[in-house]
């Protein structure tokens, strides 16, 4: 509320250079439809909420601050946040930026999800050369429940990285290096705690109209409980470049690869492995409205988990359509085909081979400068072999904001 009433002042006072306040209502509705126990079952979550955000931001010299705050009263819960950010930049390309921020949800009934309360700081010192780029970062979160579960626990967690970039070949290509280490430490229970060792790897390179990402990340997981369940070593691949076929036909191949080796592998930690290849053609309509169409296979196994061995064929539609302060609509529909290997045990027949459509739709509608309509909607039917393990999940999340004014 602080940082609201500051806005507010800024405002009016003229004193800042650019200041926000926007206030809406909106709706969430959160429906899936299953068989339990032989009957046909709807369970339905609905909440409607009014918000208000504000947001300052001042440069002087060298230096900016920035402040955020957002407030949701809904009919089921309270959340809000406030975030103060700074970014100095000094000489020799020395740029040094921190924020601290705090949140807080609280549910009204006893009986819904626990509610907490969050603080978090983050600092990050980022340097430039002639041709080359470093950074070292810290941040620290501490999260508080009002009642605690198998799936809400008192935390905090620790967080420093280190990166590295330098050209490797030409100009147009970067080359960056990163380590990261975490520690999580939850007072109330032992099987939370873990110590996280990454290590990063990505190149980039941007040639004419052509773009070429590759990405990989390892990590090392323990858990400070005692034993070897649940400790792991992670490794995921993702190489998607971008190539310039015409003017308006752009390809877009995309490979994704996870792996997951624990040291007591078991059914509840089986070793798997994911890979996902998808190729997908966009096409430029105009320079606001392009079009998407392609394949997509996935395949995953894993040793003591039947239910994780499986291959999914599907093709992929997609449709970004954007006018800004007129209309934006990013939408994918991707149906496909799920098939499970082998037989599944009778304790897991719930994982038939299935049909499926993910829809996925985000979406803003100006009705005039000031007033917009958000909207983000997934839609999630699963016809499986066996009937009663159908399944269809919806999720539909609309807002109505009004900008009450952004000076500068």
């Amino acid at each position: 509320m602080i940082f609201l009433i500051l806005v507010i002042i800024a405002s009016a006072t003229g004193a800042f250079c650019e200041t926000g306040l926007t206030g809406g209502l909106g709706i969430t509705h959160l429906e899936q439809s299953f068989v339990l126990f032989e009957r046909d079952t709807i369970s339905t979550g609905n909440e409607g909420k009014a918000f208000l955000e504000g947001n300052w931001n001042r440069v002087i010299g060298n230096n900016e601050l920035r402040l955020y705050s957002s407030l949701n009263s809904g009919t089921e819960t309270f959340w809000g946040r406030a975030k103060a950010e700074h970014e100095r930049t000094g000489v020799n390309n020395l740029t040094i930026k921190s924020d601290l921020a705090f949140d807080l949800r609280q549910p009204y009934s006893l009986g819904d999800i626990p509610g907490y309360y969050k603080w978090s700081v983050n600092s990050r010192a980022r340097k430039k050369w002639d041709e080359a780029r470093g950074s070292a970062s810290f941040s620290f979160e501490d999260k508080r429940f009002t009642s605690e579960s198998s799936y809400a626990y008192d935390y905090s967690l620790s967080r420093i990285r280190f990166d590295f970039g330098f050209p490797l070949i030409a100009e147009r290509d970067e080359l960056t290096f990163g380590y990261q280490f975490a520690f999580r430490y939850a007072p109330d229970t032992t099987e939370a705690n873990y110590q996280r060792n990454n290590v990063f790897v990505s190149w980039d390179y941007f040639s004419g109209g052509n773009y070429w990402r590759a990405d990989f990340d390892g990590e090392r997981r323990v858990y400070n409980k005692g034993d070897l369940s649940g400790n792991h070593w992670r490794t995921n691949w993702n190489i998607a470049p971008k190539i310039g076929l015409t003017d308006k036909l752009t390809l877009e191949p995309k490979l994704i690869a996870e792996s997951y080796r624990y040291d007591l592998a078991s059914s509840v930690y089986p070793n798997r492995d994911e890979i996902s290849v998808k190729t997908t053609g966009e096409w430029a309509f105009s320079p606001y409205l392009y079009g998407s169409i392609g394949p997509r296979y996935l395949v995953s196994w894993a040793n003591l988990s039947e239910s994780d061995n499986y291959r999914e064929y599907s093709m992929e539609f997609g449709l970004d359509w954007l006018k800004y302060r007129k209309i934006w609509l990013d939408l994918i529909v991707e149906p496909g085909f799920r098939v499970y290997e082998g037989e599944i045990p009778e304790e897991f027949a719930f994982y038939s081979n299935f049909w499926f459509v993910e829809i996925s739709a985000i979406s803003s509608y100006w009705i005039t400068e000031r007033l917009r309509v958000d909207l983000i909607g997934i839609y999630s039917p699963e016809w499986h072999d066996i009937d009663d393990n159908d399944i269809t999940t919806l999720y539909l999340s609309t807002n109505l904001k009004y900008e009450f004014f952004k000076s500068k």
